[in-house]
């Protein structure tokens, strides 16, 4: 009798091993460690030059062309449309004007049901320091308006003979949440020359909504 039962408790007790080890395989993982170090030394905006001096602005230097955004035009009744800069990359400075460059520009309206056009609503460009750039524009967050795309215009100017041309470059679809614009690469032809881009935003609304989009733009230089 207390060879049965000791032979049974080594049963019980190898069952109990077998269960803890099948038990600590089944969550056990290994990680491997690998370590990389980055260093960043961050300067003031005043210290931007070449591909840095871009973003978002108003008004207009030697350096930038003139752009205005329509802040504060009254939408109906006292509501109005503002547009907001934040975040300063850089200072357009030709010696007598100093233009602010921003990271980023937010909109904010109240309008009516219907269709709307908001004429050079954003306004971005580079200093002529700048040097070559290729722009890409991105919906990150599209709109629920039943239409609605930003129309973009690269606006040049000779200052030696006063003459302006605008040159249409294409759409974005805000309402494609994979809504892309590639703008054809172009450099700076001589001093002489100014240049920036300005938008359009055309939109339509069938019924009430808080509608809240957003665009990204990527600049790259040679």
């Amino acid at each position: 009798m207390r060879s049965i039962n000791q032979k049974k408790r080594k049963i019980l007790v190898f069952s109990l091993l077998l269960i803890a080890l099948m038990t600590a395989s089944s969550i056990a993982a290994i990680y491997l460690y690998r370590q990389a170090n980055l260093n960043i030394t961050v300067n003031d905006y005043t210290q931007a030059t070449g591909r840095a001096m871009f973003g978002f602005y108003e008004g207009g230097n030697n350096y930038l062309i003139e752009f205005h955004a329509p802040n504060g035009t009254t939408t109906y009744d006292t509501n109005k449309l503002y547009v907001y800069f934040n975040g300063i990359t850089a200072i357009s400075d030709d010696g007598a004007t100093q233009i602010k460059m921003y990271s980023t520009a937010t909109v904010e309206a109240t309008i009516t049901q219907g269709g709307w056009i908001f004429e050079n609503l954003l306004n971005f460009g580079s200093d002529t320091h700048a040097g070559q750039n290729h722009i890409t524009l991105k919906v990150k967050t599209p709109s629920q308006a039943s239409q609605a795309e930003l129309r973009v215009y690269w606006i040049e100017k000779d200052t030696t003979t006063g003459v302006t041309t605008t040159h249409y470059m294409g759409a974005l679809d805000l309402t494609d949440p994979n809504g892309e614009l590639a703008l054809p690469g172009h450099s700076w032809t001589g001093t002489n020359i100014l240049d920036g881009y300005t938008t359009d935003l055309i939109v339509t609304y069938d019924q009430p909504v808080s509608d809240s989009f957003s665009v990204s733009i990527y600049e790259t230089t040679n």
